[in-house]
């Protein structure tokens, strides 16, 4: 993999993992259009570390004050929840996430080879994103519903074209969270996924024997590339994530919706034929 292309997934993986236009998506379509080989799975695994930083950046002092309740449990978050609560509906969000991702896992590679589908589901995801502008301003707080309800719209977003951002701050939306709420634990409540599926992906390449032989890869050359990838997803992913939150804001969040149903459209009119 060149420099080049270590930038260019970079800062695709940096702008669609927070922007609501699906990052599995732009990765299969990127690599069919561009000729883009695939980038192996050490390289995928430091974008999403990346990314997986950004979040951690942004939201430093929540995930902070998280800690600290832990450690002191009469210590109460600004939004007067308990720590414990928090962590408890962060591990509920999960479950579905989980039985779908572990139950499913091979059916769902196949659709990650197949452009058409693709398409498809990013058109899904542009009518989803489009509903959200008839969606009134909630003023409720976050509850094991609506954390439940949160989880179970991540799980659509194992489909590659399906935005995970776009389809949990839909979901949040839809159950009465404020906007900025409804954001703040998308992105807390994907912290252990990325997480997970990251330390899934460590696990695979060792058993599969393929672990000596892209760490040997790594150490003769590709250490450069691997490290602009993380630098590039990291700090890109920031800015995308700190755009989206003001234009949630500013109750922009649903225009994101026509770029995925054209970026859908045309893809399945090109790689129909």
């Amino acid at each position: 993999m060149s420099i080049l292309d270590a930038v260019l997934l970079g800062v695709l993986q940096g702008i669609a993992e927070f922007l609501p236009i699906s990052s599995s998506g732009h990765l299969v379509l990127a690599q069919e259009v561009l000729g883009i080989s695939s980038p192996g799975v050490t390289f995928e695994i430091m974008v999403h570390a990346g990314t997986l930083g950004s979040i951690l950046w942004y939201y430093a002092s929540d995930i902070t004050n998280i800690a600290r309740g832990l450690l002191r449990p009469s210590q109460v978050l600004p939004t007067q929840e308990s720590s414990w609560q928090w962590v408890g509906w962060i591990l509920l969000s999960m479950i579905p996430a989980m039985v779908v991702g572990v139950g499913l896992r091979e059916p769902l590679e196949e659709l990650f080879e197949n452009p058409v589908w693709v398409g498809g589901f990013l058109m899904a995801t542009g009518l989803m994103l489009l509903s959200t502008r008839w969606i009134q301003v909630g003023r409720s707080s976050l509850s094991w519903r609506k954390a439940l309800m949160m989880g179970l719209f991540q799980a659509l977003a194992i489909l590659p074209g399906i935005s995970r951002a776009g389809s949990t701050i839909t979901a949040g939306l839809l159950v009465g969270l404020p906007r900025e709420e409804a954001a703040r634990f998308s992105f807390l409540m994907v912290i252990p996924v990325i997480g997970g599926a990251t330390l899934l992906e460590l696990i695979d390449l060792f058993q599969q024997g393929g672990f000596q032989q892209e760490a040997g890869l790594a150490l003769s050359g590709q250490i450069v590339t691997l490290s602009i990838g993380f630098l590039t997803s990291l700090v890109v992913g920031l800015a995308s994530l700190s755009l989206l939150v003001k234009l949630l804001k500013q109750n922009s969040f649903h225009h994101f919706g026509w770029y995925c149903l054209v970026i859908g459209a045309a893809a399945v009119a090109w790689f129909i034929r």
